[in-house]
């Protein structure tokens, strides 16, 4: 079998491209407030987030001894940093009608963990709450709410966590961290593969 020169660089090169970008076959990350059936949850792309922290009925306002995710194991070492209603430097925002959210870049600085919580509940409607473990460098993404026990009302508001990580552990990556050279020169060759294909195509 004769493979041309072109068709093996562009081989390469999608080879190159899909170990870079990772598997295109991204799953919805359930989070639920209850085992049982029947009980509110929420669903992330697994392209944003990698794991559902806590989840429960109550508040979380970012106080501690008054916020229920920082005063559960789930939130030790974590603080809250952003929250949409309040004090809001990393200008948290979510869009309740396109079910979207996004923050500002910043908040990855230094080698940090963060996580990204969902209070649902207005007036006298039990308040429903879900926090998210976010993939490294993600600032946007989307969600959805299933209100399956009628109560929770609307998204209320989102507070954004950090803790701060020891870069090499796992989940911390700091994103200002410069890629290893061997990948560099991989994407390059993946690169120029596509570029000579294209040429050889026209």
């Amino acid at each position: 079998m004769n493979i041309s020169k072109t068709t093996w660089l562009s081989g390469v090169a999608a080879a190159v491209l899909m170990a870079v970008t990772g598997p295109a076959g991204a799953v919805a990350v359930k989070c639920a407030t209850a085992p049982a059936a029947g009980v509110n949850y929420m669903e992330v792309d697994s392209s944003q987030v990698s794991a559902c922290l806590a989840s429960g009925v109550g508040n979380i306002n970012g106080n501690p001894g008054n916020d229920a995710f920082l005063d559960q194991a789930a939130g030790a070492g974590y603080s809250m940093i952003s929250k949409s209603d309040a004090a809001n430097p990393f200008n948290l925002t979510y869009d309740t009608t396109a079910r979207t959210w996004q923050f500002d870049a910043g908040a990855w600085q230094g080698g940090t963990k963060l996580a990204l919580g969902f209070k649902f509940g207005t007036g006298n409607q039990p308040d429903t709450w879900f926090v998210y473990q976010l993939v490294p460098s993600v600032t946007s993404g989307g969600y959805t709410f299933f209100n399956i026990a009628g109560t929770g009302g609307g998204l209320s508001h989102m507070n954004l966590y950090r803790t701060v990580c020891t870069p090499g552990t796992p989940g911390c990556r700091p994103p200002d961290v410069a890629p290893e050279p061997g990948t560099l020169a991989l994407l390059g060759l993946g690169l120029l593969g596509l570029g000579l294909g294209r040429r050889r195509i026209r």
